[in-house]
């Protein structure tokens, strides 16, 4: 009915606390689920028993978002909690999936929150931003000018839109930003071994683009990048040839 009436899955909790050495033995709380594929992925902010400042997220999976499988690498984002101040703590996170790349905003308070990234290419191995953090505080003595904190992420004709609170948890800003990193991949193909006037001409290209009844395919990449801060990298490409 739209998401209006619900009906709890028995009187137990889907994912466990786990033992007293594991990563998230003092707590597992706030999921961050998502399909991918066939599979249903879940971080979760979980604790460890030992201090009580172990604090990060962990990974979950699932064929049918019931029966979880916690995964062997936790935690996938974690810090060196001995050093600095006493409170630290790496919570919410907020996970995108575009384009076979994983991408993570995530709460650091370290010791006041701020809104970090990092990306991945499985969900288990992160790679944190260079730019840290990617969402600062506010002005002094505004609403947000002693921390932001527990970010949601959309992406709407080509601009970055975050939503995020502030100090005191209770109160919602609003951010824009605009990719500063680009790949763009084009096409072209001929009947001839070298290019010459019978090849098309370059064209960007698409998944599932063909190159009719031509038996050459060149592609070109280009990566460019507006932040000195940060590089693109293209990770893989794949040309199928239909079978006819």
């Amino acid at each position: 009915d739209g998401g209006v009436t619900w009906k709890r899955h028995g009187e137990g909790p889907l994912l466990e606390r786990g033992d007293a050495d594991s990563p998230d033995g003092g707590g597992v709380c706030v999921p961050e689920v998502r399909r991918i594929g066939e599979k249903w992925m879940m971080w979760y902010t979980a604790m460890k028993v030992a201090t009580g400042q172990n604090i990060h997220p962990c990974l979950a999976t699932s064929e049918d978002g019931v029966h979880w499988t916690k995964s062997p690498g936790n935690p996938v984002l974690t810090d060196d909690f001995t050093q600095g101040p006493k409170r630290n703590v790496i919570s919410r996170c907020f996970v995108r999936y575009a384009e076979g790349v994983y991408q993570m905003w995530y709460s650091h308070a370290k010791p006041n929150y701020r809104i970090k990234y990092a990306e991945s290419l499985n969900g288990i191995t992160w790679e944190r931003s260079p730019i840290e953090p990617v969402l600062n505080v506010g002005p002094q003595g505004s609403w947000d000018s002693q921390m932001v904190e527990y970010p949601e992420v959309d992406v709407v004709d080509g601009r970055w839109r975050l939503w995020f609170c502030g100090n005191g948890f209770g109160s919602v800003g609003y951010a824009e930003g605009v990719s500063e990193v680009a790949i763009r991949v084009e096409m072209r193909s001929g009947p001839t071994a070298a290019p010459d006037a019978l090849w098309s001409g370059w064209k960007p290209i698409q998944r599932a683009a063909t190159a009719r009844h031509q038996a050459h395919l060149q592609l070109r990449v280009q990566l460019t990048s507006s932040n000195p801060r940060l590089s693109p990298a293209l990770h893989g490409l794949k040309v199928i040839s239909p079978v006819r």
